[in-house]
């Protein structure tokens, strides 16, 4: 009864990326690489958490889902 997926998220806004020397460009060149043309943020990701923990995912297992808005594309 135990399923067992993963969420492979990509690369998230945060305060982390801040400690960079020059984040602003650092930012605009992943945006760039990115089809969405920004990066995620934990708002994108948590949904699957959500869906994956639901009732709705009940015959979902040992699957992996890229939410990395394109980046590995």
């Amino acid at each position: 009864g135990i399923r067992c997926n993963c969420i492979c998220p990509g690369v998230l806004e945060q305060r982390l990326n801040d400690t960079h020397p020059d984040p602003n460009d650092r930012a605009a060149r992943l945006e760039a690489s990115i089809t969405l043309c920004r990066l995620a943020t934990p708002d994108d990701i948590a949904p699957w958490g959500t869906f994956l923990a639901s009732g709705e995912a009940r015959y979902v297992n040992g699957a992996h889902f890229l939410v990395d808005g394109s980046l590995c594309a």
